[in-house]
């Protein structure tokens, strides 16, 4: 029996992907890295300013902190849905319009998942006060879970070997709705343990992105 084995290429890990394309994002992989095909990356996520939406009648600062885990692009709601001297509660929605957390104004830094958030108390807020912060994603890198920038989520899977060593470089990462042979898959240095891993897969499957069980040729 003859052995075959198939050395690393572009685009080598997948099992099947969407016709014309369309499962595959161009990008910019960021200076400093040189990164192999089926390389797990992450997009860089920005958090813009809390923009009110009309006139609201409290005047607190809304203060956007750190990106969480589960931050994702989009547009994020800040809706006051309860009134109080001194006080009151905003609920803090996710760009899919779930429910994050209530806000307490006033009360310091909301912890979440998604996007710490401050709400100051001034004049006091109405019922109905909104506001709004969007979430862009930019530049792809080596997943990462110790960062809070977006490196921490799993966004896509790099198509070739890309060398940014000495500077951004343009890639393609394949992005959404794809089967990919997990036997092909590389692991970013700073991914090591299994709960790291099984998170960034689950992170995958949320963008369509499915990992299949080793392909053995023989």
């Amino acid at each position: 029996m003859t052995t075959l084995t198939e050395t690393n290429h572009d685009g080598g890990f997948l099992c099947a992907e969407l016709p014309d394309l369309l499962s595959r994002k161009a990008g910019t992989l960021n200076a400093g890295q040189n990164l192999l095909a089926g390389t797990i990356v992450a997009a860089l996520l920005g958090a813009g300013a809390a923009t009110a939406v009309g006139s609201p009648v409290g005047t607190g600062a809304v203060t956007v902190g750190a990106l969480g885990a589960d931050a994702m692009p989009g547009v994020y709601q800040l809706v006051c849905v309860a009134a109080s001297s001194d006080a009151g509660t905003f609920n803090f929605y996710a760009p899919d319009g779930s429910l994050i957390r209530q806000i307490t104004v006033g009360a310091g830094a909301a912890a979440n998942t998604h996007i710490v958030i401050t709400i100051a108390d001034a004049q006091d807020y109405a019922v109905g006060d909104t506001y709004t912060i969007t979430v862009t994603a930019g530049d792809f890198e080596a997943l990462d879970p110790a960062e809070d920038d977006g490196a921490q989520i799993a966004a896509g899977v790099l198509f070739g070997d890309t060398d940014a060593t000495d500077g951004d470089v343009a890639c393609t990462v394949v992005y959404r709705d794809a089967a990919i042979n997990s036997g092909e898959i590389v692991w970013p240095a700073a991914v090591t343990t299994a709960a790291q891993k099984n998170a960034a897969v689950a992170q995958l499957e949320a963008r369509g992105i499915t990992l299949r069980p080793p392909v053995v040729y023989s």
